[in-house]
């Protein structure tokens, strides 16, 4: 019996935004590994902003992707169903001590999903804890937030999830 592993050439993106827990430093060794292994079907429980998923050079023809948490699950659907919208949400979000304080302490459930979405990068940028780049960069993270012309990673985003036509399957099941 003869194994179809057929692989497609995709270009490897950025992932939307950093995190923390990210794999950035490991993301092309890893890619590079699972490129040696012949698979039909790439499945990341655990997606995270895709530091992986985002840079490997080849896909089979079914991808499926999940994460525990509920905010990312709605960030990478927002940014599938909704990629307009989002950027727009996104041009009028104002860094501030107090914009930071009023969405750090809202109730998420009193959202909309394109809201939600916007608020997840926004505090994972804005926190204190959520310094993911070097401090040299701290004046062009503030003017990438503020500036809606600002050359941003989720641009990307669009053509990541329409590679090749082929459907990534967004699963929400036991998100919270």
């Amino acid at each position: 019996m003869q194994q179809n592993f057929e692989m497609f050439l995709v270009e490897p993106v950025q992932p939307p935004a950093a995190y923390i827990g990210g794999k950035k430093e490991l993301a092309q060794r890893i890619a590079l590994l699972i490129e040696q292994i012949p698979h039909r079907l790439y499945a990341e429980p655990f997606i995270g902003m895709g530091g992986v998923f985002f840079r490997r050079r080849y896909a089979p023809k079914c991808e499926v992707i999940n994460d525990i948490s509920g905010d990312i699950i709605n960030l990478f659907r927002i940014l599938q169903r909704h990629y307009p919208q989002f950027m727009d949400t996104l041009k009028f979000q104002v860094t501030s001590r107090r914009e930071f304080e009023r969405l750090a302490q809202c109730n998420p459930d009193t959202l909309t999903d394109l809201e939600k979405a916007a608020r997840f990068p926004y505090l994972q940028r804005v926190a204190f804890g959520g310094k993911v780049r070097r401090l040299d960069r701290q004046e062009t993270e503030a003017r990438r937030i503020l500036d809606p012309n600002y050359p941003t990673k989720l641009q990307n985003m669009e053509q990541a999830l329409s590679v090749l036509g082929k459907q990534v399957i967004v699963s929400i099941k036991n998100a919270a």
